[in-house]
């Protein structure tokens, strides 16, 4: 059974999640350059998410997200290096990258979408291994 804090540190990172994934997606989807809010509003969240990692019982909700960015950047950086633009493909790689592109959007300032996709699956990679950690390392006071 799901402890009260499990339940309320899952819906605050995936709250967080949609709401920085709606403030990017404009931006995101026009492909343009990130303004200032896009920037702060990826900065803030990587910020929240990070401190969120000190609580195992977000730590598994912060393991799922970043696996799942992490895939998603993947296979964005491999769309974008194998130019897979257009038809069948885009429809079914879209639903998957847009995501986790919306969520990172801000951090598309370091340049191209091949680096920002980097950029974005090292730092979901970083943040799964450290939820991993706390997941092992912290002792559970509702189990």
């Amino acid at each position: 059974m799901k402890s009260k804090t499990q339940t309320i540190c899952t819906a605050a990172l995936l709250l967080g999640a949609v709401t920085v994934m709606a403030i990017n997606f404009s931006a995101g989807w026009n492909g343009g350059p990130p303004q200032a809010v896009n920037i702060a509003a990826t900065v803030f969240y990587l910020i929240f998410w990070v401190l969120m990692l000190r609580f195992k019982p977000a730590a598994k909700t912060s393991a799922l997200l970043s696996l799942y960015t992490m895939i998603g950047c993947i296979i964005g950086f491999c769309s974008v290096a194998g130019n897979w633009g257009g038809g069948i493909i885009t429809v079914l790689i879209v639903p998957v990258i847009f995501p986790p592109a919306s969520l990172f959007y801000g951090l598309r300032i370091v340049g191209g979408y091949q680096m920002f996709y980097i950029l974005s699956a090292v730092i979901s990679f970083v943040i799964m291994i450290f939820s991993l950690i706390t997941l092992v390392n912290k002792p559970s006071k509702t189990e």
